[in-house]
């Protein structure tokens, strides 16, 4: 693959990335996708989803009467809510690199 490349790491305090003491790291460099366009063989959009296109609703939650699927919405992600983590592959690389440098140390 070509070195811009991006990867989906899933956020799992029990999983890898945490064992390897590089889980809140990688959190912090995360690139939030938060949404996505179809288009069709011309470029026009045929539809998109995602959390960006969502109100919350007063009760804080999706759905229900405040929900509309408006792509200028500024709703974001609950406090302390995680989900995937989306991170360059050279970056991820350098995190590991420097977390086994200061392991050899």
């Amino acid at each position: 693959r070509k070195e811009g490349y991006g990867m989906t790491l899933t956020y799992d305090p029990k999983g890898p990335l945490a064992k390897l003491g590089v889980l809140e790291h990688v959190a912090q460099r995360d690139c939030p996708s938060r949404c996505h366009y179809i288009f069709n063989e011309k470029g026009e959009i045929r539809g998109y989803f995602g959390n960006a296109f969502y109100d919350v609703d007063a009760r804080g939650g999706p759905g229900g009467e405040g929900a509309n699927c408006n792509p200028l919405s500024t709703a974001t992600r609950g406090a302390g809510q995680r989900g995937n983590l989306r991170i360059p592959r050279s970056e991820l690389r350098s995190i590991l690199m420097n977390e086994l440098m200061k392991a050899d140390e």
